[in-house]
């Protein structure tokens, strides 16, 4: 169904204006890429068509969807066509017309006034659509909407709630097939089956799969490595169920029971973890967070003897990002980083975001920081991070979805385990 949220906020007359995602192909082949609509467009019209048009009318709060005008022919290619009417049932907007439509909607909204009538559209759409004697205004809707996107109604969070709860269970059903000899794409594709045939049809985004030195590459998609013996495995999926995303980060041991060495670093991270999402409550600073989860990091790195410092050294030489060298977590919803991606303002009930923290031992960053004569070297135990360099031990990541409630948090991920003696039995399993 169609919102009428915007007038509300900020807008009293005119129209509110948005271009669905259109229909394109690979390169110079006629082979259509997979489609995605726009995130704002399905969040305001409910419309998940490609090449679609929507206004809205602010006064009447009148909703006007405007599509493609196909010719019976296409039908051999696409199926059945919708007419209007069931366009307009479907989709619960007002009226249903065709894109060709638009001026002449316009010319009666504006009681073919166009000075008078503002059209409120996002930055950097292209409004070669709209006739060039109305006035089009790109700065005021994206804002209103991200302020509304950004607390999920009961409808959004009961998607959202599926998306995590069954790629939860996508990333268990992981860990019970997971081998050494398997290749990292092997799992990264049992992931999307498994959700697949939960009647999901997309995954949120390109997954992340690495095994051994490749866990600790932040965005490693590439997934074609043989998995060997007792090697780390990171996995970053999720699933995107009716437009809404997820995104959960499990990391285990091919041979199913962690080594000392991984035994160590998981536990760094998942105390980490633990701590940073029990901190969170409505009324919570999010940046007040990561900066708990900085001093974490920093704490873990010394009590585990890899930085040679107190906390205070630790974070004002951001040593801490030599070994987790992206943020604690985003907002999670239509996007998979959703609106502004971080909270710009006190944590609320119906805010949904991810936790997390990672520690890597990743080669671009630690080899020059253990060099003499680096500023760095002072603090570092160059021993140890050596050691597990050497051994290609990776990294750790662990990620949930948390959403905000009025008594605290709610972790929506939390089907599959993050706690180790819970992965290695659901391993064994």
């Amino acid at each position: 169904k169609t919102s009428s949220k915007p007038r509300e906020a900020a807008l009293s007359h005119g129209g509110i204006y948005l271009e669905g995602t259109e229909t394109t192909v690979r390169g110079y082949s006629d082979t259509e890429v997979a489609f995605t609509q726009e995130s704002n467009f399905l969040y305001l019209s409910g419309v998940n068509r490609p090449d679609c048009l929507f206004l809205l009318d602010i006064a009447t709060e009148t909703s006007f969807l405007f599509v493609p005008h196909y010719d019976d022919f296409y039908a051999t290619w696409v199926g059945e066509i919708p007419t209007l009417a069931e366009l307009k049932e479907l989709y619960g907007v007002n009226e249903a017309l065709y894109n060709e439509d638009l001026p002449l909607t316009l010319e009666v909204l504006s009681q073919s006034d166009p000075e008078n009538y503002p059209i409120y559209t996002l930055p950097g759409l292209q409004t070669d659509r709209i006739p060039s004697n109305y006035s089009t205004e790109d700065e005021t809707l994206l804002p209103i909407l991200w302020e509304q996107r950004d607390v999920k109604n009961a409808f959004e969070i009961d998607l959202l709630k599926t998306a995590a709860s069954v790629s939860a269970d996508a990333h268990v059903d992981n860990m019970k097939k997971m081998k050494s000899g398997l290749y990292e794409y092997s799992l990264a594709s049992n992931f999307f089956a498994y959700i697949g045939y939960c009647s999901f049809t997309h995954v949120a985004y390109e997954t992340i799969a690495g095994a051994g030195s490749n866990s600790a590459i932040l965005h490693y998609t590439a997934a074609t490595a043989e998995i060997l013996q007792d090697q780390l495995f990171l996995i970053d999926a999720g699933g995107q169920y009716r437009g809404y995303t997820t995104d959960i980060t499990r990391t285990y041991p091919s041979g199913g029971k962690y080594s000392s060495d991984q035994t160590e670093l998981y536990n760094m991270v998942y105390a980490v973890q633990t701590e940073c999402i029990e901190s969170l409550k409505p009324g919570v600073d999010f940046t007040d967070t990561m900066a708990l989860a900085s001093k974490l990091i920093c704490e873990q790195l010394i009590q585990n003897d890899f930085v040679l410092a107190n906390v205070t050294v630790c974070l004002e030489e951001r040593l801490f990002a030599l070994f987790m060298p992206h943020g604690l977590g985003h907002l999670v919803g239509l996007d998979v980083h959703d609106t502004s991606v971080y909270p710009t303002t006190p944590l609320q009930p119906g805010n949904v975001l991810t936790i997390e923290p990672g520690i890597y031992f990743n080669q671009v960053l630690l080899t020059p920081a253990i060099e003499v004569g680096d500023p760095r070297f002072p603090y570092m135990n160059s021993q140890k991070i050596s050691d597990y360099l050497l051994m290609q031990i990776g990294g750790v990541r662990i990620e949930d979805v948390v959403l905000i409630v009025d008594e605290g948090y709610e972790v929506l991920s939390d089907a599959a385990p993050t706690l180790l003696t819970d992965i290695e039995t659901t391993m064994a399993t």
